[in-house]
C-alpha cells in the first residue's frame, strides 16, 4: 500500500491576493473586450452586452464572496483605461460591484444552483440576476454621471437605459457560459 505524503498549500493570504488578482484581471479582459464594441449614448459610453457583470455574477456564485475585491479592482482599472479619475468613477466602480453582489444575494436566497439543471435557475438567472441586480449598476453609473455634471439630467434616461441593457446582456449571455465551463472542468 502506498504511502500518502501530505503536501503543504499556500499560505491563506496569498492563495486570497492571486484569487482577487485573477478575479481583477478576468473583469478587466471581459471589460476590454466589451468595449471593443460601444455605443456613445448621450456622450456616455456604454456596451450593448457588458461581459463583466457576467464574469463578476459567475465568479460570485463560483467563489463567494471573497471575490468582491477582485470585482471592484477590476472595474476600477477598465474605468482608468477610458479616461482619467475622476469622481464619477468611485459610484461607477461601487455600483459596478454592488450589482453582481446583490445578483448573487438574490440567487442564493432563492436556492440558485450553478448547474442550471432547473427551469427555476435559468428564470431567476435572468429575472433576479440580470434584469433586477443590474439597475443598482446602470443607476450609479448615470446617476454618478449626472451628479458630477458629466451628464445633462435631461440625458439620463437614454444612458440609464442603455447601460442596464448592456449589464443584463452580460450576465444572461456570459455567466450561464462560465457556469457550464467550470462544471465541465470539474
Amino acid at each position: 500500500m502506498a504511502a500518502v505524503v501530505g503536501i503543504a498549500g499556500w499560505p491563506r493570504p496569498l492563495v486570497r491576493v492571486l484569487e482577487t488578482l485573477l478575479v481583477a484581471g478576468c473583469y478587466y479582459a471581459a471589460g476590454r473586450l466589451g468595449l471593443l464594441r460601444h455605443l456613445v449614448v448621450e456622450g456616455a459610453v456604454v456596451a450593448p452586452m457588458w461581459p463583466p457583470t457576467g464574469v463578476a455574477v459567475a465568479c460570485l456564485l463560483i467563489l463567494g464572496l471573497r471575490c468582491a475585491p477582485g470585482i471592484a479592482l477590476g472595474a476600477l482599472l477598465v474605468v482608468m483605461s477610458l479616461s482619467p479619475l475622476r469622481p464619477s468613477a468611485l459610484g461607477i466602480v461601487a455600483g459596478n460591484t454592488a450589482a453582481p453582489v446583490c445578483a448573487y444575494l438574490m440567487l442564493r436566497a432563492v436556492g440558485f444552483r450553478t448547474d442550471l439543471s432547473r427551469l427555476r435557475d435559468g428564470l431567476a438567472l435572468v429575472f433576479l440576476g440580470a434584469l433586477t441586480a443590474m439597475l443598482i449598476s446602470a443607476g450609479a453609473g448615470a446617476g454618478m454621471a449626472v451628479l458630477t455634471g458629466e451628464l445633462p439630467t435631461d440625458r439620463f434616461w437614454p444612458v440609464w437605459v442603455a447601460w442596464w441593457a448592456g449589464d443584463a446582456m452580460g450576465v444572461v449571455l456570459v455567466t450561464p457560459l462560465l457556469l457550464l465551463l467550470y462544471r465541465a472542468r470539474r
